[in-house]
Protein backbone atom coordinates (compact mmCIF):
# COMPACT_ATOMS: atom_id res chain seq x y z
CA UNK A 1 0.00 0.00 0.00
CA UNK A 2 1.28 3.41 -0.81
CA UNK A 3 1.21 6.44 1.16
CA UNK A 4 0.89 9.60 -1.17
CA UNK A 5 -0.96 12.00 0.79
CA UNK A 6 -0.10 15.94 2.08
CA UNK A 7 -1.14 17.59 5.07
CA UNK A 8 -1.59 20.67 6.12
CA UNK A 9 0.32 20.34 9.36
CA UNK A 10 3.83 18.76 9.41
CA UNK A 11 3.53 15.36 8.46
CA UNK A 12 6.07 12.59 9.53
CA UNK A 13 8.39 10.98 6.85
CA UNK A 14 7.14 7.68 7.98
CA UNK A 15 4.02 9.36 5.94
CA UNK A 16 6.00 9.28 2.91
CA UNK A 17 5.91 6.67 0.56
CA UNK A 18 8.78 3.85 2.64
CA UNK A 19 10.96 1.88 0.02
CA UNK A 20 9.88 -1.71 1.97
CA UNK A 21 6.72 -0.89 0.16
CA UNK A 22 8.34 -0.73 -3.63
CA UNK A 23 6.18 2.33 -4.09
CA UNK A 24 5.88 3.10 -7.76
CA UNK A 25 8.02 5.84 -9.84
CA UNK A 26 5.23 8.07 -9.95
CA UNK A 27 4.70 8.14 -6.37
CA UNK A 28 8.37 8.81 -5.51
CA UNK A 29 8.79 12.08 -7.94
CA UNK A 30 5.68 13.33 -7.16
CA UNK A 31 6.66 13.14 -3.06
CA UNK A 32 10.19 14.46 -4.46
CA UNK A 33 8.64 17.61 -6.39
CA UNK A 34 6.41 18.16 -3.16
CA UNK A 35 9.81 18.51 -1.20
CA UNK A 36 11.51 21.37 -3.15
CA UNK A 37 12.77 24.24 -1.28
CA UNK A 38 11.71 27.81 -2.79
CA UNK A 39 14.69 29.98 -2.41
CA UNK A 40 14.38 32.11 0.35
CA UNK A 41 14.83 35.75 0.03
CA UNK A 42 15.32 38.30 3.05
CA UNK A 43 11.84 40.34 3.83
CA UNK A 44 9.99 36.70 3.14
CA UNK A 45 7.19 35.90 5.59
CA UNK A 46 8.40 32.75 7.20
CA UNK A 47 6.20 29.81 6.86
CA UNK A 48 6.30 26.67 9.07
CA UNK A 49 7.76 23.42 6.90
CA UNK A 50 4.96 20.68 6.74
CA UNK A 51 7.35 17.75 6.54
CA UNK A 52 9.59 16.63 9.36
CA UNK A 53 12.99 18.50 8.36
CA UNK A 54 15.04 16.83 10.81
CA UNK A 55 14.47 13.25 9.55
CA UNK A 56 14.14 14.19 6.06
CA UNK A 57 17.58 14.11 5.06
CA UNK A 58 17.63 10.33 6.06
CA UNK A 59 15.07 9.44 3.85
CA UNK A 60 16.73 11.02 0.89
CA UNK A 61 19.52 9.27 1.40
CA UNK A 62 17.81 6.15 1.62
CA UNK A 63 16.77 6.79 -1.84
CA UNK A 64 19.72 7.62 -3.27
CA UNK A 65 21.56 4.86 -2.14
CA UNK A 66 18.47 2.22 -2.92
CA UNK A 67 19.30 0.48 -6.14
CA UNK A 68 15.50 0.72 -6.87
CA UNK A 69 15.22 -2.77 -8.48
CA UNK A 70 11.75 -2.99 -8.63
CA UNK A 71 11.03 0.13 -11.21
CA UNK A 72 12.54 -1.45 -14.22
CA UNK A 73 13.37 1.59 -16.62
CA UNK A 74 16.83 3.07 -16.00
CA UNK A 75 16.16 6.39 -16.91
CA UNK A 76 13.27 6.75 -14.90
CA UNK A 77 15.42 5.09 -11.89
CA UNK A 78 18.11 8.66 -12.73
CA UNK A 79 15.25 10.94 -12.56
CA UNK A 80 14.37 9.73 -9.14
CA UNK A 81 18.29 9.57 -7.64
CA UNK A 82 18.43 13.18 -9.44
CA UNK A 83 16.01 14.47 -7.87
CA UNK A 84 16.40 13.18 -4.95
CA UNK A 85 19.56 14.72 -5.01
CA UNK A 86 18.58 17.99 -5.65
CA UNK A 87 16.36 17.80 -2.72
CA UNK A 88 19.21 16.74 -0.06
CA UNK A 89 21.36 19.83 -2.15
CA UNK A 90 18.39 21.97 -1.25
CA UNK A 91 18.88 21.43 2.71
CA UNK A 92 22.45 21.89 2.28
CA UNK A 93 22.92 25.43 1.69
CA UNK A 94 24.68 27.48 -1.38
CA UNK A 95 27.78 25.78 -1.34
CA UNK A 96 29.52 22.88 -2.69
CA UNK A 97 28.58 20.17 -0.96
CA UNK A 98 28.34 16.43 -0.63
CA UNK A 99 25.57 13.74 -2.65
CA UNK A 100 25.37 10.11 -3.92
CA UNK A 101 26.20 10.27 -7.42
CA UNK A 102 24.71 7.23 -9.54
CA UNK A 103 25.44 6.08 -12.80
CA UNK A 104 25.70 2.71 -14.39
CA UNK A 105 25.13 1.19 -11.18
CA UNK A 106 27.94 2.53 -9.38
CA UNK A 107 27.17 4.95 -6.63
CA UNK A 108 30.12 6.88 -4.93
CA UNK A 109 30.48 10.19 -3.64
CA UNK A 110 31.05 13.19 -4.94
CA UNK A 111 31.01 16.89 -4.49
CA UNK A 112 27.96 18.95 -6.51
CA UNK A 113 27.18 22.60 -5.69
CA UNK A 114 23.31 23.54 -5.51
CA UNK A 115 22.05 24.66 -9.20
CA UNK A 116 21.50 28.29 -9.99
CA UNK A 117 18.79 29.98 -9.00
CA UNK A 118 16.83 33.46 -9.03
CA UNK A 119 16.00 35.40 -6.29
CA UNK A 120 13.28 38.45 -6.08
CA UNK A 121 13.89 41.51 -3.77
CA UNK A 122 11.65 44.14 -2.71
CA UNK A 123 13.64 47.58 -2.09
CA UNK A 124 11.79 49.86 -0.82
CA UNK A 125 12.22 53.77 -2.37
CA UNK A 126 9.90 55.28 -0.19
CA UNK A 127 6.91 54.20 2.87
CA UNK A 128 4.22 53.30 0.16
CA UNK A 129 6.59 52.12 -2.46
CA UNK A 130 9.28 49.64 -3.23
CA UNK A 131 11.06 48.36 -6.53
CA UNK A 132 11.25 44.72 -7.29
CA UNK A 133 14.69 43.52 -8.51
CA UNK A 134 15.45 39.83 -9.67
CA UNK A 135 19.07 38.24 -9.67
CA UNK A 136 20.42 35.27 -10.72
CA UNK A 137 22.88 33.52 -8.37
CA UNK A 138 25.15 30.68 -9.77
CA UNK A 139 25.93 27.93 -8.27
CA UNK A 140 28.90 28.81 -5.87
CA UNK A 141 31.77 27.25 -6.89
CA UNK A 142 35.70 27.55 -5.73
CA UNK A 143 35.79 31.15 -4.19
CA UNK A 144 33.20 32.70 -6.75
CA UNK A 145 31.76 34.67 -3.46
CA UNK A 146 30.33 37.04 -5.93
CA UNK A 147 27.78 34.74 -7.33
CA UNK A 148 26.03 34.65 -3.81
CA UNK A 149 23.76 38.46 -2.77
CA UNK A 150 24.41 38.75 0.96
CA UNK A 151 22.76 40.00 3.39
CA UNK A 152 25.01 43.36 3.88
CA UNK A 153 24.33 44.22 0.22
CA UNK A 154 20.53 43.42 1.02
CA UNK A 155 20.66 45.92 4.07
CA UNK A 156 22.14 48.43 2.66
CA UNK A 157 19.91 48.55 -0.47
CA UNK A 158 16.98 48.98 1.96
CA UNK A 159 18.81 51.93 3.74
CA UNK A 160 19.54 53.97 0.22
CA UNK A 161 16.39 56.46 0.48
CA UNK A 162 17.69 57.28 4.17
CA UNK A 163 21.36 57.94 2.99
CA UNK A 164 20.07 60.33 -0.35
CA UNK A 165 20.32 63.23 2.12
CA UNK A 166 24.28 62.94 2.96
CA UNK A 167 25.28 62.74 -0.47
CA UNK A 168 23.65 65.52 -2.01
CA UNK A 169 25.54 65.33 -5.72
CA UNK A 170 23.60 62.35 -6.12
CA UNK A 171 21.13 63.89 -8.59
CA UNK A 172 19.35 62.54 -11.93
CA UNK A 173 21.69 61.47 -14.50
CA UNK A 174 24.96 61.54 -12.28
CA UNK A 175 27.69 59.13 -12.88
CA UNK A 176 28.14 56.23 -10.13
CA UNK A 177 30.56 53.29 -9.46
CA UNK A 178 29.99 50.52 -7.38
CA UNK A 179 33.70 48.35 -6.98
CA UNK A 180 32.88 44.93 -6.25
CA UNK A 181 29.07 44.98 -7.46
CA UNK A 182 28.57 41.12 -6.87
CA UNK A 183 25.31 40.00 -8.06
CA UNK A 184 24.57 43.78 -8.51
CA UNK A 185 21.80 44.28 -6.09
CA UNK A 186 23.21 47.64 -4.79
CA UNK A 187 24.11 49.06 -7.73
CA UNK A 188 21.14 48.51 -9.89
CA UNK A 189 18.82 49.24 -6.74
CA UNK A 190 20.88 53.16 -7.08
CA UNK A 191 20.15 52.86 -10.43
CA UNK A 192 16.04 52.36 -10.05
CA UNK A 193 15.87 54.68 -7.71
CA UNK A 194 17.98 57.97 -8.32
CA UNK A 195 17.60 57.86 -11.91
CA UNK A 196 21.78 57.63 -11.94
CA UNK A 197 23.88 55.61 -14.46
CA UNK A 198 26.06 53.64 -12.16
CA UNK A 199 28.87 51.25 -13.55
CA UNK A 200 29.04 48.07 -11.83
CA UNK A 201 32.58 46.81 -11.28
CA UNK A 202 33.73 43.04 -9.92
CA UNK A 203 36.14 40.19 -10.84
CA UNK A 204 36.35 38.43 -14.60
CA UNK A 205 34.64 35.67 -13.64
CA UNK A 206 32.03 37.51 -11.42
CA UNK A 207 31.11 39.90 -14.82
CA UNK A 208 29.15 37.76 -16.92
CA UNK A 209 26.43 37.38 -14.30
CA UNK A 210 26.62 40.40 -13.26
CA UNK A 211 26.25 41.41 -16.89
CA UNK A 212 22.73 38.97 -16.98
CA UNK A 213 21.56 40.76 -14.25
CA UNK A 214 21.40 44.10 -15.97
CA UNK A 215 19.79 43.29 -19.09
Amino acid sequence: METDTESSSQGSVHDLPQLYTRPSSASLLRTLDRLKIKPATWGDAETASQHDEANLPRYLTGIIASSLAWIKEEDTREQIWEAASCRLSERSGRSGKSWYHIQHSMRRLTSQALPSMSRTFNIPTSAEDAVSITLREPSLTADNLGHKTWLASYLLAKQLPSLLQYIPGLQSGAQVIELGAGTGLVGIAIAAMFDVHVHLTDLPAIVPNLLANTT
